[in-house]
């Protein structure tokens, strides 16, 4: 583990101890409109930033097949996959799999219009000690990318529109050694709906581990990365992005070597863009539009078109429309 990344656990630990008060808060699986898998196994994904907006925390869930091996990281990259509000920079850091850089939160994933790479400030930057221009053979680089990493950087965050995923490539396979250099992918735009956080050293995303019958003041720091965490049905995966520079307010830190925020915000999300409806408005006078409906825990109940929704019985349901992916909370009467 990251030496530096050791001293936010000890922290963490002492602040427990000390008593410090959280925003407790319980994850109810029943309550996530946007889910991403199938299966009877089901866990859920809490997304925290750090920004000047809302304070809150964003839900979803994932759902595996027994016999399907279920990781952090397939949570993530699935629920990138599938949905259209959440997006991902992941790095393969080395031989325990990859790292969580950013996260990414909008409609339609309109956020990922809005990150560059900074090039020029990463390749400067003494914290970061990736070779650009010549490897680093101190630290295991074997080859360098030059001036072609702004290229490959650029065309990363545009093969994630389609996917969801900017799959970081100054990494650790490519090159021997990866590129720390997270704090320098940034959003040139941010809002209250599109929202962006990556960074390693002046900021990185905590991970933390939970589980239905637990509060979020009983999650634990996790000491593995996303690649080795194992899902268990009803686990709780969730992450919050934490400063290494200082406290963000007064009443969000604990004394100690990164003063960093140690705060839940129990304003959970569940729905996102979705919201409750009786009828989705978008595909109210479409009737052969492909959707697949599910039941309020997340199992699917059919794949059909919109036309055969009169035909279920009264209750709640959410039902995904495949065209756009969008998913919405409707009451057959």
């Amino acid at each position: 583990m990251n030496v530096l990344k050791s001293s936010i656990l000890t922290v963490s630990l002492v602040a427990t101890a000390a008593g410090i008060a959280y925003a407790d808060f319980r994850v109810d699986l029943d309550k996530i409109a946007h889910w991403s898998g199938e299966g009877k196994n089901r866990a859920a994904l809490v997304i925290q930033f750090l920004d000047e907006y809302s304070k809150k925390a964003y839900v979803w869930g994932y759902r595996w097949k027994d016999g399907e091996e279920a990781t952090g990281e397939t949570m993530i990259r699935a629920i990138a996959a599938e949905g259209k509000d959440f997006c991902a920079l992941i790095q393969f850091t080395g031989g325990l799999g990859s790292t969580l850089d950013g996260v990414g939160y909008s409609e339609n994933n309109s956020i990922l219009n809005e990150i560059r790479y900074n090039y020029q400030e990463a390749s400067t930057d003494p914290y970061v000690m990736f070779g650009f221009s010549s490897p680093n053979t101190l630290m295991g680089q074997t080859s360098s990318p030059g001036e072609r990493a702004a290229e490959m950087c650029g065309s990363a965050i545009e093969n994630a529109k389609n996917t969801g995923i900017i799959e970081h490539p100054l990494n650790q396979k490519v090159f021997g050694y990866p590129a720390y250099d997270y704090d320098w992918w940034q959003a040139d735009n941010t809002s209250e709906n599109m929202r962006w956080n990556a960074g390693w050293y002046t900021g990185y995303w905590s991970y933390w581990l939970g589980n239905t019958s637990v509060s979020s003041d009983e999650f634990t720091y996790s000491g593995l990365g996303m690649s080795s965490v194992k899902l268990k049905n009803g686990d709780i995966n969730a992450w919050k992005f934490m400063p290494l520079d200082g406290p963000v307010n007064p009443d969000d830190y604990v004394d100690g070597m990164t003063g960093a925020s140690i705060v839940w915000n129990n304003n959970l999300d569940y729905e996102h863009f979705s919201g409750s409806t009786s009828v989705p408005v978008l595909i109210q006078n479409t009737h052969e539009t492909d959707i697949k409906i599910y039941d309020i825990s997340g199992r699917l109940v059919k794949s059909c078109r919109y036309r055969d929704i009169d035909s279920f019985p009264r209750g709640l349901y959410i039902v995904r429309i495949m065209d756009t992916n969008k998913s919405y909370k409707i009451f057959i009467k």
